[in-house]
């Protein structure tokens, strides 16, 4: 069995901020090169989460120095070590708790936070990459182990999942989420279940 179910993003509230939040900057964001400055919003306290977290930080920093990351009033967030490491690495740590994104503020800073305390911040872009959740009900009915990040855990070259006979391939089995590669898993996982198969079949000469 072959599965290639896709994923769905958790909707937040950044969704009224686009074309002004970006979920990765390896698909957008490079033609924002140069601007005053982003941030990277941080809302879980997962050890993945907060890994990425740290990733898209330096990732931004590729496209302006003044990078500040939005903890959203979260002390657990605020008191990570990675959280604190890149503080001492030069990367801003904003902990005020976020009441709303808009977008339409000034030239260069386009983007507005509003924080509930009143206070408003404008970045060029925020990044955010929110938690992916797979769609239907294949991976828990079958009893696949789902990886730290909610994708399918698959090994191998062939995409073989944790239960012998089924393959996952695209969306659901990766975190890099991209058309060509998802492309590319599923003619591996095809060869797989069929190569599976065959050896099943010579082991009954």
């Amino acid at each position: 069995m072959s599965l290639v179910q896709g994923y769905s993003r958790r909707r937040t509230r950044l969704a009224d901020s686009y074309p002004l939040s970006f979920h990765c900057l390896l698909c957008h964001g490079f033609e924002e090169f140069g601007v005053a400055n982003a941030a990277v919003l941080a809302d879980d306290s997962s050890a993945a989460a907060v890994d990425l977290v740290a990733y898209l930080a330096q990732l931004t920093r590729q496209t302006t120095t003044n990078v500040t990351i939005l903890t959203n009033g979260r002390p657990d967030l605020e008191e990570n070590s990675k959280i604190v490491a890149a503080k001492a690495r030069g990367f801003n740590v904003d902990s005020r708790e976020i009441k709303s994104f808009q977008s339409g503020g000034s030239a260069g800073s386009p983007l507005a936070v509003e924080f509930t305390d009143g206070s408003v911040a404008r970045f060029g872009f925020v990044v955010h990459h929110p938690r992916t959740i797979l769609r239907g009900p294949f991976a828990q009915q079958l009893g696949l182990e789902i990886t730290s990040a909610g994708d399918i855990l698959v090994w191998g070259m062939f995409q073989e999942t944790s239960k012998r006979g089924v393959f996952a391939a695209g969306d659901c089995a990766t975190p890099l989420k991209q058309v060509a590669i998802g492309m590319g898993a599923g003619v591996t996982a095809g060869i797989g279940a069929n190569s599976q198969i065959v050896q099943e079949d010579i082991a009954r000469w």
